[in-house]
């Protein structure tokens, strides 16, 4: 059973792609059209959350988006003490958004930032990944770079955004060997907080096992294979 503060809503791609094509409706977007394009595209929709899945955030303060094989334990003891003061809550401390862990205030101000993105409509045209979630964008057309504009001064709307970046979490990828490591690790040394949680994962391509464990202040936990 699921812990009672976690909800399980199905939503088909399609499905998807309507909403997407209603509340975004300055770009022509064809669900039956999108119903084939890869589901990692689903990656380039995130931003989009406040906006796409209104319904169902509408009674929270904050949304946010993580990767899907991650595992976060009780969040509250990393956020920061002034979340409340906080629109953008990133998870490294050299982004102001990060696809792994972003954390944004569920206001209107904060849900529309990504509209600002020059190339928003031809990245939603697009069958390809754009990783418009992040940094690793395509450069000027990814919320990294959109929220950068704001917070710098250089966006002359005059919207503010107060933003957080770095959480005792982060992510570091690389292919090697066959074999996909990841890693849930503390952030620089100077980074004012504790660290709570720490995880590898190797996925190995011949046997098809992903090897998890999990670790907490430094002391290896149990391994797992799922």
């Amino acid at each position: 059973p699921l812990p009672r503060n976690v909800r399980h809503v199905r939503l088909t791609w399609r499905g998807m792609w309507e909403r997407v094509q209603r509340h975004v409706p300055e770009c022509s977007i064809d669900p039956a059209e999108r119903e084939t394009v890869p589901g990692y595209k689903v990656i380039d929709l995130k931003p989009l959350y406040g906006v796409i899945l209104a319904e169902e955030i509408r009674q929270y303060t904050y949304w946010g988006h993580i990767d899907n094989d991650m595992i976060l334990g009780d969040v509250r003891k990393f956020l920061p003490s002034d979340m409340a003061s906080r629109d953008v809550i990133s998870g490294l401390y050299h982004k102001n958004t990060w696809g792994p862990f972003t954390i944004f205030r569920n206001a209107d101000k904060v849900n529309s930032v990504f509209r600002r993105g020059p190339k928003l409509c031809e990245m939603l045209a697009d069958r390809e990944h754009w990783g418009f979630d992040e940094k690793f964008g395509r450069d000027g057309t990814n919320m990294h770079e959109i929220v950068e504009g704001i917070t710098s001064g250089a966006d002359a709307s005059g919207l503010q955004l107060s933003v957080h970046k770095g959480l005792p979490v982060g992510w570091d990828g690389k292919d090697n060997n066959g074999y996909h490591e990841c890693e849930l690790h503390c952030p620089p040394p100077d980074y004012p907080g504790p660290c709570r949680v720490v995880r590898r994962c190797r996925y190995f391509s011949k046997k098809k096992v992903k090897r998890c464990w999990v670790l907490g202040y430094g002391n290896k936990g149990p391994e797992m294979e799922v």
